[in-house]
């Protein structure tokens, strides 16, 4: 349940955003929406909004990244990696 919990996005209000969770929710820190608005870049250009998809994507990968660490540990510190290539 610790891995679960870390798809529910730590960078909304759960207030303004109840339905939060990265994959299955609703808001702009989702997949779907970040997918959406990706797919502005060959629809539409003109609507897409870089500075909007960098924050999305950055959103959506800290995220995931809180939901591996749960799964291994800090699989994104450089010291594991180190330690775990050496051996």
């Amino acid at each position: 349940m610790r891995v679960e919990y870390y798809f529910l996005s730590q960078y909304v209000s759960v207030v303004e955003t109840p339905f939060r969770h990265v994959i299955h929710g609703r808001g702009d820190l989702t997949l779907s929406a970040l997918s959406e608005h990706l797919s502005l870049l060959t629809s539409d250009p003109e609507r897409f909004d870089e500075k909007r998809f960098r924050r999305q994507l950055a959103f959506f990968t800290w995220t995931l990244q809180g939901a591996a660490n749960a799964l291994r540990g800090d699989v994104y510190s450089t010291h594991s990696l180190l330690h775990t290539t050496t051996h």
